[in-house]
């Protein structure tokens, strides 16, 4: 297990998915989480996570697979493997846009009013060094 810092409740991984998950930032990998149904409902532009930052024990990037088989919207992105990471700013909702050193690309998207890219803003330069970009 790995501590993951909770950075947004109101994750989606396009905009054809509507159905919105916890985002959580550990020490090696962005984590996703789909939430039920019921519990994702009623985010409407307000903040998901609060002032106090949240932690969480998640399986680490080698044991996720039960994880990620849970949902196929879930996701474990290895820092490591990351080649390329744009964050921006929306409107309405922010997105960091990620490819992976197989090719396969990746996005995150959540309301602008979760700390999500403020924490991402700070984290991802060190962790990432020229992967990693703004706007």
């Amino acid at each position: 297990m790995i501590s993951g810092r909770l950075i947004s409740r109101s994750c989606t991984t396009s905009w054809s998915d509507w159905n919105h998950g916890d985002l959580y930032l550990t020490a090696e990998a962005l984590v996703r989480v789909r939430l039920p149904v019921p519990t994702a409902e009623g985010r409407r532009f307000r903040d998901t996570v609060g002032p106090t930052p949240r932690y969480r024990d998640l399986p680490s990037a080698d044991e996720a697979g039960p994880l990620l088989d849970l949902d196929p919207t879930n996701r474990c992105i290895r820092l490591t493997e990351i080649t390329s990471a744009r964050l921006r700013r929306g409107a309405l909702n922010d997105r960091l846009a990620l490819t992976l050193q197989d090719g396969t690309r990746s996005k995150l998207l959540w309301l602008r009013v979760d700390p999500a890219y403020d924490v991402l803003a700070r984290e991802l330069p060190d962790r990432l060094g020229t992967a990693f970009r703004k706007g």
